[in-house]
């Protein structure tokens, strides 16, 4: 299930830094899967979110299926504007150089520490 409200991704477009992060969490409950969901950050360095989905499991098919509709949805930006900042989940960094390679990516600092 893909959620994108049309006022936050318009938002994201008008006002926020070209910065895309990725995160996701395990879902509990009766219903079992995955939430992942896509933040920016706006002018006044508060977190702004664009997006977010319901898979099954954190997979490189999910993480593919869930760029290429975020980037049909963003409308394809020119080569290297935005920065995908991820923190090593299983898939995402094959499916971010697959889909997106003239763009930067790199890995969240506090999530690297963290596993330091």
């Amino acid at each position: 299930m893909y959620v994108g409200l049309a006022t936050c991704r318009e938002g994201f477009k008008a006002g926020c830094r070209p910065l895309i992060g990725f995160d996701g969490c395990f879902l509990k409950g009766p219903f079992k899967g995955q939430l992942l969901y896509v933040v920016s950050q706006d002018a006044n360095d508060n977190m702004y979110p664009i997006v977010m989905v319901i898979v099954e499991a954190e997979l490189k098919d999910s993480w593919g299926w869930f760029i290429e509709t975020l980037i049909s949805d963003l409308g394809q930006q020119p080569k290297g504007r935005w920065t995908f900042i991820n923190d090593r989940q299983k898939g995402l960094k094959p499916a971010i150089e697959e889909l997106v390679p003239y763009n930067d990516s790199c890995i969240c600092v506090r999530h690297l520490y963290a596993n330091f």
